[in-house]
């Protein structure tokens, strides 16, 4: 893999994911060829990106990852409080 990404440094899917680190708008641009569920355990997100495409995201909300506390558990760099003060600044 690490082969494929030094040919072809553009590419993105599922499986690239677990390899590099992609700038949100890298990722956002791809959003319908990738896994939500993949981006969110591999990618550094933030509250905005979390809040956006999987909080607020009509086909994602249900799914079982799609909550506070699994998202903090694997997105390390978001606080539960900082993610719970921005959901109740939407609210306001």
């Amino acid at each position: 893999m690490k082969e494929m990404l030094e040919t072809n440094p553009n590419l993105i899917n599922n499986t690239t994911l677990f390899y590099k680190k992609y700038p949100l708008d890298r990722i956002e641009q791809n959003l319908s060829n990738l896994s939500i569920y993949q981006i969110l355990v591999t990618q550094d997100l933030t509250i905005d990106f979390v809040i956006k495409h999987i909080l607020l995201d009509p086909d994602v909300m249900d799914e079982s990852f799609a909550n506070i506390n699994t998202i903090c558990f694997l997105q390390k760099n978001i606080s539960k409080n900082d993610l719970e003060a921005a959901i109740k600044l939407l609210d306001e």
